[in-house]
């Protein structure tokens, strides 16, 4: 639901007020912030924002669900190998640069990881990929409780235990696997390093996890029977990773993408070009490279696997 325009005043005004009583109480003020650039625009005073808050928490997990009538990823690191106007926008990096270049500090930046996945129902279920065109919501898993949402808790066990193909997207940096009708993108352990070495790489605050109750929290799904999977993962990436390395850090005053040598656009253009469909086109290449090779220490990345229940 679309709010009224003056509410954008209206939330400053709240956030200072807030931001008044929290300190003089000692506390600490976040807000949770949006992904798509048509809200950023519409609801918030970005640079105002700052003076106020403490950290931003980056909705960055959502981008499509079954409403759009068609698979997605739910959270994509970059963007599709094809993206259209309307989707070009809809992954990480558009989101964390766009909020950069609209005035953002980085170190008041969480990075939001969704340790549950979007579920969709496929019409034709040899059309499995991004795109697929769907007949129904998804169902939702008996652990949330929510309309097509699966938490990482019930997504590993029924890679685990049932049988279903799981591909792992070179583009986006997500996951996805389907069965039957069935269809669900979420982050595995591959994907959740990536964002959490992307998150170092351009130097924010850090990330946030949503929610860590629906995290293999008893550690069912891995190996050593660690509590707490994805956390755990994102742990080990912090803990290799020197915070002060040299990173490719783009100006988001200068990062709107070039899509090819006769058009420039502070809106980008989207392009059926791998990997650099998105607002930092001149880094992206460099950027997965370098997750891609950071990463690679922590664990392989295949990129079709099959579960089958014995």
């Amino acid at each position: 639901m679309r709010g009224k325009d003056e509410d954008k005043k209206n939330f400053l005004l709240l956030l200072k007020e807030l931001k008044e009583e929290f300190n003089s109480n000692g506390f600490l003020l976040s807000i949770c912030g949006a992904a798509i650039k048509e809200t950023i625009d519409r609801g918030y005073d970005v640079p105002e924002i700052m003076n106020y808050v403490d950290w931003v928490n980056l909705v960055t997990y959502d981008y499509y669900t079954s409403f759009d009538n068609m698979t997605g990823p739910n959270s994509p690191l970059f963007g599709k190998l094809y993206d259209s106007w309307e989707t070009f926008h809809k992954n990480v990096n558009y989101t964390i640069h766009y909020w950069l270049q609209k005035g953002a500090h980085r170190e008041k930046l969480l990075m939001g990881l969704a340790a549950y996945g979007q579920g969709f129902n496929l019409k034709d279920p040899t059309i499995h990929g991004f795109d697929a065109p769907i007949f129904s919501k998804g169902t939702e898993g008996p652990l949330m409780d929510a309309p097509r949402a699966f938490g990482f808790n019930e997504i590993c066990k029924k890679i685990k235990f049932e049988t279903w193909t799981v591909i792992e997207d070179p583009y986006t940096m997500t996951a996805y696997m389907y069965k039957g009708h069935q269809w669900i993108s979420f982050d595995n352990l591959n994907g959740i390093s990536y964002k959490a070495v992307y998150s170092r790489y351009l130097q924010l605050a850090g990330v946030v996890v949503w929610s860590i109750d629906v995290d293999d929290f008893e550690g069912e799904c891995n190996d050593l029977k660690n509590p707490f999977t994805l956390l755990q993962r994102v742990n080990s990436v912090f803990d290799l990773i020197d915070t002060k390395l040299p990173i490719n850090i783009v100006d988001p005053k200068t990062s709107e993408s070039r899509i090819n040598s006769t058009t420039t656009s502070t809106n980008p253009l989207p392009t059926k070009q791998p990997l650099d469909n998105h607002i930092t086109k001149s880094s992206t290449t460099t950027s997965q490279t370098s997750i891609s090779s950071t990463i690679s220490t922590l664990t392989s990345t295949p990129s079709t696997t099959t579960s089958t229940n014995t």
